[in-house]
């Protein structure tokens, strides 16, 4: 077995969706604000949407994920999420605000 690294990624990004919340092709674009991804800097483009195979499947696991694109490569996310909002008030998703993706820890080579 492989093991993996325990220390999640952070990529801090400014942007947001796309498209109606139950559209397949809904879209989140933004810009790097602070990167700790090989690869990725503060400036570059990126997109996340939501991966899944399209069909109906027996287990949580198996129904897809959240992945960042950027400069032609593909990461997985374990998370995507907006910075928490002060006073509790529900933000609108469709205006540009700062988020936060947690990419899936990669196993080691």
């Amino acid at each position: 077995m492989t093991p993996e690294t325990s220390a999640s990624i952070i990529v801090a990004v400014r942007g947001a969706w796309s498209g109606e919340v139950a559209d397949p092709a809904r879209i989140f674009t933004g810009t790097v604000t602070t990167s700790e991804l090989g690869g990725l800097q503060p400036g570059d483009e990126v997109s996340v949407a939501y991966q899944s195979s399209g069909g109906r499947v027996p287990g949580a696991k198996e129904h897809g994920l959240y992945a960042l694109n950027a400069r032609g490569q593909v990461w997985p996310l374990m998370r995507f999420g907006a910075h928490p909002s002060t006073g509790g008030t529900q933000k609108d998703d469709t205006r540009e605000s700062d988020w936060v993706a947690e990419v899936l820890p990669t196993k080691a080579v």
